[in-house]
Formats: structure tokens, sequence, C-alpha cells
């Protein structure tokens, strides 16, 4: 099944087995608070551990992040973009009467409301100039919640990951399942199989270390 846009990113990273609760809350509102300074994001919601279910065996180091980001341009109620009345300077007029440039607009979090409609206008960009896809959103995303002691994670998002859960009992667009006699021995093979997949073309050089064996 191809990957689709689904406008919002899940942020799925592990902190060490043995932390608290306390420690592990703590680290939910920093990785909100972080994720919420990035313009581009609209909204982001972290949980740790599972739901009273015995289906998601979660531990309490495990944390889920939904993060919706903002449309590249601004839609109308219809969910198309929309236009904008400009000046000769090309500044967007808004409803107070005031001009502002599109990076002005982003300091201020404009809206649809803020600004005059005119289908002759420009459409209102809620990115910055730098960011050109969802995946430079992702990588505002991981930059900004490098934290100590709590890991990287793959790009997910929330339907598709849940997809691939279902399939095949793993929370990553791919994975290999090692099964071995004892804890050394999986850890020893995995090591070695790790170094291997370095050498692979096209494999993304990123490891992702597991809560737990």
């Amino acid at each position: 099944m191809p990957s689709l846009n689904e406008g919002s990113f899940l942020l799925m990273p592990t902190s060490m087995p043995h932390s608290g609760i306390a420690y592990n809350r703590k680290i939910v509102g920093q990785l909100d608070m972080l994720l919420t300074q990035i313009p581009e994001v609209e909204l982001t919601v972290g949980k740790l551990g599972r739901v009273e279910s015995a289906l998601d065996p979660a531990p309490i180091s495990m944390y889920e992040n939904i993060i919706n980001y903002k449309p590249e341009y601004l839609l109308n109620k219809k969910g198309y973009k929309q236009r904008f009345k400009v000046d000769k300077a090309g500044r967007f007029l808004t409803t107070s009467g005031d001009t502002i440039t599109q990076k002005q607009g982003l300091d201020r979090d404009i809206t649809a409301d803020d600004l005059l409609m005119d289908e002759d206008g420009k459409y209102y960009r809620n990115w910055r100039e730098h960011v050109r896809s969802p995946d430079d959103i992702w990588n505002e995303i991981v930059k900004v919640t490098r934290l100590p002691g709590v890991t990287s994670a793959p790009k997910l998002q929330p339907i598709e990951t849940r997809l691939v859960m279902l399939q095949t009992g793993m929370r990553a667009p791919m994975g290999i399942k090692v099964f071995g006699p004892d804890l050394q021995t999986i850890e020893d093979f995995g090591l070695a199989l790790e170094d291997l997949l370095k050498d692979v073309p096209s494999v993304k050089r990123k490891r992702y270390l597991p809560t737990g064996l």
C-alpha cells in the first residue's frame, strides 16, 4: 500500500527500560513543548505507556506523540487553497487594516480569518522558506527532540503505522526479527547484523535502540 500524506506524524521514541514514571512524564512534557515551538506544527499530544488494554503491552518508557502540522497553504472551508489580497509590494492585507509579509504572518500565527480574501490575490504559505515538503518538517522534529537518554525514531504516520503494526507486529515500515536461545546470543547476532546492514545500498545509517529483548 502506498504511503499517503496524512497531514500528521507519529513520533515514537523510547527511554531507558529502568526509567520511572516521574522521569517519563517529564520527558513527554518536554517533547510536547519542543514540538510546539516548530512554526509548522499546529498541534501535538503525547502519551506514555499504554491504555487499559491487554493488546497494547507498551512500557512507560515508550512514548507516542501525535503531531499535526499545518497545510502548506491557507485553505478555505472546502479544503482548497485560498487567495488573499496583497498590496503593490506583495504584502498581505489583514482585516484590521495592517499589512504584513509572509514571514511576519508566521511569527503572528495568522489564520484565514485574519486576511482579506481576493480571487486575484496571492496564496499565503504556512511554511518557512527552507521547508519545502513534509520530510523537511520531520527533519525539524528530529532536530529538536534530541534529548539525553531518549532514542530517535523512524518517520511514521498514525494511520499507516497502525496498519503496519497489525500486519507485522512491528512499529516500523521495515524490520528484522531475531530469535535465539538466550539474550546474549540475540544481542551478539543483532550487533553483527547491524554492521552488515550499513553496507546495504539505500539503507539509512541510523540506529534505533530497542527498549528490551
